[in-house]
């Protein structure tokens, strides 16, 4: 089995990351891991959407020296979700970009879409 590519992004005012490339096994992780986080199928899609994007964040998150960590975060900290998307937004336009043909790159997601 091959080592999966890594890429780094700069999330402005959080710092810098360092995500691996999704392959087909993550997805599937990713997926499991959201239902598992949740306990159950979301009741909700912006449910759905947080646990969605923490999960991506667990799974693709190369562990570096950055302070900032998904798992870590303090969900009654006013800068929380904020930061969350932040960073899963940056992680979503880097994808788009190393993917093959993409000319344009997609909207920044935010609560309610994954």
């Amino acid at each position: 089995m091959s080592t999966p590519a890594t890429f780094p992004v700069q999330v402005e005012g959080i710092g810098n990351f360092v995500f691996r490339k999704r392959q087909y096994g993550d997805q599937i992780w990713i997926e499991n891991k959201a239902v598992e986080i949740l306990g159950g199928p979301a009741l909700t899609p912006q449910l759905q959407s947080v646990a969605l994007a923490t999960a991506t964040l667990i799974r693709l998150t190369v562990p570096r020296d950055c302070p900032w960590n998904v798992e870590t975060l303090d969900p009654l900290d006013d800068d929380a979700t904020p930061q969350l998307w932040k960073v899963y937004g940056e992680l979503r336009l880097a994808e788009d970009r190393f993917r093959k043909g993409a000319g344009e790159e997609r909207p920044v997601l935010g609560a309610g879409g994954v």
